[in-house]
């Protein structure tokens, strides 16, 4: 490493919460892909090398989160030092004496390489590459380390860096923006009040006893969380139809609500389906930019939080009125949005038994509607931007990125060590059929929301229950069951409420669902045999079983 010249030092700040969180999780896992951002830009125009380079090391001057490093060896706590001087040196790459598939191949090669090369915190996190595609169309990849700032920045960054291109392309001197600085928001955090914010959360978490998780992931893979590397974040994205869209705007409109009241809430009904309870958690990542600090809307640094959202329902409440509930929520919640992540979860052990090591939930919903800036894709100067793309990944599970602008975008960013591909369709496909089902049924109790699709529902009534097929008549049950389980062991088998024994009536309040694979409920069903066995029990004895509908039933009916 190089070592840091103290005359090049202009500032040394304290590490935002966030900050802090994210530090936390680049020295826990080294070498993973958490909190790496890619953000990849096709631009229409001839590009000169040296405005371009001049254009970038600009905007860095003018920003002092752009010229950031961290420290956090043999100090009591972490700081970030501003550079006085920091140059900018991109990487560049020629594809335009290639063909249309050569190019395509090699610019996926280029950012997928740009992403498995990960970040030295120690030194300024941010690189721009740019890759000729034709004589006017070029990539430009932007990577940087969350910690620098949050997505509102990047409209910033850009905007920026398109005038100052034109000017010195022009050959004028481009005008340094007039902002505050990032410091003024680490001083106005330090001067919250944290014994009223730990009182509101208190409140808020007040009864809350049981972990909102996701209980439908990749069984075999569970045990390498946190051993993800770049490509270990995958996506499944999906845009809405503008009928739909349509749809949500007046229903919003209507009931005078915001949409994010709406897709929160549609969330939090489907994580009640999956965790079988009424109340749940999840987390919801804020601007944090109605802190009142001057001009705040123009300074580039992370001004992002992560708190959590609590839904709770009764089943005969009104759609509606969950909604309404919601939305009044979410405007009383803004005042304490700058609440360290870290002093909310002592707050919740403080208010509710749960395990202290335990988070409170393993997925999070980011509604972006900052401005990547809609001017920015019509804008016609020496450079344009025809469109973008993003790469990232959090520390959690399931990440919903749902963007705002003309088109409504969803995607799911998820840990495939943890999911399979299949599940999160599935789950993306039940997150539609909720908010579907609540524009369209608002005047429905809870209870009975639908999240099938037509297609699910068409399986279950139809395909399932399609008894015209063959049956082996010299094999029993047990026996086929075996066979399936040799051929698919690791898929899954049943997903059903859980217990601690296998027996267990398990409709209890915290009961959870609970997924096995066939190799798993062969076993369990063997175990089980073996027991009755060692009883005394013998070949056509009659063993009742007393239990509802769960995984254990399952492996009650299958012993032999």
């Amino acid at each position: 490493m190089k070592k840091l010249d103290k005359k090049n030092i202009e500032d040394i700040l304290a590490l935002t919460p966030m900050q802090e969180g994210m530090l936390f999780y680049y020295l826990k896992y080294p070498g993973s892909a958490y909190y790496s951002e890619q953000l990849s830009l096709e631009i229409s125009g001839k590009i000169d090398i040296k405005c371009f380079e001049q254009a970038w090391n600009f905007v860095i001057q003018s920003n002092e989160m752009l010229r950031a490093v961290f420290h956090w060896e043999m100090v009591e706590n972490p700081v970030q030092m501003v550079l006085k001087k920091h140059r900018l040196e991109p990487k560049y790459d020629d594809f335009s004496n290639k063909n249309t598939d050569e190019r395509q191949e090699l610019l996926e090669e280029i950012k997928t390489k740009d992403r498995k090369e990960t970040f030295d915190l120690r030194h300024v996190p941010f690189r721009v590459t740019l890759c000729k595609i034709d004589e006017s169309k070029y990539e430009m990849v932007v990577t940087n380390h969350h910690i620098l700032y949050d997505g509102w920045s990047s409209g910033i960054i850009l905007r920026e860096f398109l005038q100052s291109y034109s000017d010195l392309s022009d050959q004028k001197i481009p005008v340094r923006p007039v902002k505050n600085k990032f410091k003024e928001y680490i001083k106005w955090l330090e001067k919250q009040d944290a014994v009223k914010q730990e009182k509101y959360w208190g409140e808020y978490l007040k009864g809350f006893d049981t972990a909102s998780k996701i209980p439908i992931k990749h069984i075999k893979a569970k045990a390498k969380k946190g051993e993800a590397e770049i490509n270990g974040a995958e996506t499944h994205r999906f845009r809405l139809t503008g009928d739909i869209i349509n749809k949500l705007e007046n229903f919003v409109k209507r009931y005078k609500i915001t949409l994010a009241a709406l897709l929160y809430a549609s969330w939090g009904l489907l994580l009640q389906r999956y965790n079988n309870t009424n109340d749940v958690i999840f987390g919801t990542t804020v601007s944090g930019r109605s802190a009142k600090i001057k001009s705040i809307e123009d300074i580039v640094g992370l001004f992002i939080n992560t708190v959590p959202l609590r839904v709770q329902t009764w089943p005969d409440e009104a759609i509606a009125d969950l909604l309404y509930r919601i939305n009044k929520m979410l405007q009383v919640r803004e005042e304490y949005e700058s609440t360290p992540l870290v002093r909310i979860n002592e707050c919740m052990h403080m208010a509710a038994p749960l395990d202290t090591k335990e988070e409170l939930f393993d997925s999070i919903v980011v509604i972006e509607n900052y401005p990547l800036d809609r001017r920015l894709l019509k804008e016609k100067d020496r450079l344009s931007i025809d469109s973008y793309a993003m790469v990232e990944m959090t520390h959690y599970d399931l990440t919903i990125g749902i963007t705002l602008f003309e088109e409504i975008e969803i995607a799911f960013i998820y840990n495939e060590a943890l999911f399979d591909k299949e599940s999160i369709i599935n789950i993306s496909r039940h997150f539609r059929e909720m908010f579907r089902a609540i524009v369209t049924h608002p005047e429905t109790d809870v209870s009975g929301m639908e999240i099938i699709t037509g297609e699910e529902k068409n399986k279950i009534l139809f395909d399932f229950n399609n008894t015209g097929v063959d049956y082996p008549g010299d094999k029993m049950i047990h026996q086929l069951f075996e066979e399936q389980a040799e051929r698919t062991g690791d898929r899954v088998a049943v997903i059903g409420m859980e217990g601690t024994g296998p027996l267990e009536t398990l409709h209890e309040p915290g009961a959870r669902l609970h997924a096995m694979t066939y190799k798993e409920l062969n076993k369990k069903s063997g175990q089980l045999a073996y027991l009755l066995k060692e009883k005394g029990v013998e070949p056509d004895t009659i063993v009742g079983i007393m239990t509802e509908p769960s995984v254990p039933m399952v492996i009650g009916l299958l012993e032999y």
